[in-house]
């Protein structure tokens, strides 16, 4: 069954949330699993549809129906022919979403959650682990954005241009985290999952076709994500394995991507005020441009991360200081940069300083059962504890 369920769980909710407001979330998304339920028993065996987003927009819609006749604290009932249409724009739909999630009545940590939640299609294990936080602590963020917005009375639309700019940080936030989640996942057997980088860019780039969201921190993240996507098919090797950037093939990095993202790197030149992402997409560039690992210019990248970590001081920009002071000065003063911080939750914070160890002739094996414990990624697992 070639068909992607998720993202059509994404766009079926997005669209039922624009016909039906936001106060009825809990609602849609129910009806919206009950219709993933139905179509993961019944295509298997019948085979999927010719027009698989209307059969399940239909069935959600049923389901609405069903649910919304039998509560009587709903007032309005949904127009059946509404659901049965096919939208024209799923990815219009999405965007409203996005934005709607942005609302600045949401406190950022809840727009973040909540988001990544509803548009991104991840789970409150996957969310916890990307903010370092309990799931419990994600579960109440969740609860908390959708009591905001029913009691805003919001709509799914795009706001007004006055409204705009106090949601795009939280947008380019969220995109960047669903990226992320995508080229470098959490939990599960696949070290990748290039359809939710997809998705991410999706959405930039239907972002940037609007005037609003055309700006240099747009193009900067689309950078980092051009960049970052060339590289994709370079890091796994034919065993599914992951690979480090020095045993990467760099002929197979996608030279199409690479380019997009140098016309990204050049519009996102334009504006008075660097943001994190213009940082971050300059070290994936210095990453992606170097033709082998011995020719990547580490006094550059380390020059990168220190207007990073002036802008957002997190424990992964600071593993990724650390990794490139390494390179440039030595593993002991890498060694002396990773342990002047603590943070004892992220995997890559021990995998780093077990590299790091090893280059020095020091023992490294509880890092790594460290780094491998704190991983839900079997395919990161196994390197960790094979390396």
């Amino acid at each position: 069954m070639n068909v992607d369920l998720a993202q059509l769980s994404r766009r079926t909710t997005a669209h039922l949330a624009r016909k039906f407001g936001a106060k009825n979330f809990d609602d849609l998304e129910d009806s919206v699993q009950d219709a993933i339920a139905a179509a993961l028993r019944t295509w298997p065996i019948h085979g999927v549809p010719d027009k698989p987003a209307a059969w399940l927009l239909k069935v959600a819609g049923n389901r609405l129906v069903d649910r919304w006749s039998s509560g009587a604290r709903y007032v309005l009932m949904p127009d059946a022919a509404l659901l049965l249409d096919e939208p024209e724009s799923f990815t219009d739909d999405e965007l409203k979403l996005l934005l709607l999630c942005c609302h600045p009545a949401i406190s950022e940590e809840d727009q973040i959650a909540f988001t990544l939640k509803t548009v991104a299609g991840l789970g409150n294990r996957q969310i916890a682990r990307a903010f370092l936080l309990e799931e419990a602590t994600v579960a109440q963020r969740i609860v908390r954005a959708k009591a905001r917005l029913r009691a805003e009375g919001a709509i799914v639309t795009l706001p007004h241009t006055s409204e705009l700019a106090e949601r795009m940080d939280a947008a380019h936030r969220v995109l960047y985290l669903i990226f992320s989640e995508g080229y470098s996942t959490t939990e599960g057997g696949m070290a990748t999952n290039a359809d939710m980088c997809l998705t991410a860019m999706s959405l930039l780039d239907s972002l940037m076709l609007n005037p609003f969201g055309e700006s240099p921190t747009s193009h900067a993240l689309a950078a980092l994500f051009c960049f970052s996507f060339a590289r994709l098919p370079a890091r796994i090797a034919e065993d599914g394995s992951l690979l480090t950037l020095e045993d990467q093939d760099r002929t197979q990095y996608d030279s199409g991507w690479r380019e997009r993202g140098l016309r990204h790197m050049s519009k996102c030149a334009t504006g008075r005020v660097a943001s994190v992402y213009h940082a971050l997409a300059a070290i994936s560039a210095e990453h992606t441009l170097a033709k082998s690992f011995s020719d990547t210019r580490w006094e550059r990248i380390v020059e990168f991360y220190e207007h990073l970590l002036l802008k957002e001081p997190s424990p992964v920009h600071r593993v990724g200081y650390a990794i490139a002071v390494a390179m440039l000065k030595g593993h002991a003063q890498g060694l002396r940069e990773l342990r002047s911080f603590a943070a004892p939750r992220l995997s890559s914070y021990f995998a780093a300083m077990a590299w790091m160890e090893e280059h020095l002739g020091l023992d490294a094996s509880e890092s790594k059962k460290l780094a491998a414990s704190l991983t839900k990624n079997e395919a990161e697992r196994k390197f960790l504890l094979s390396a």
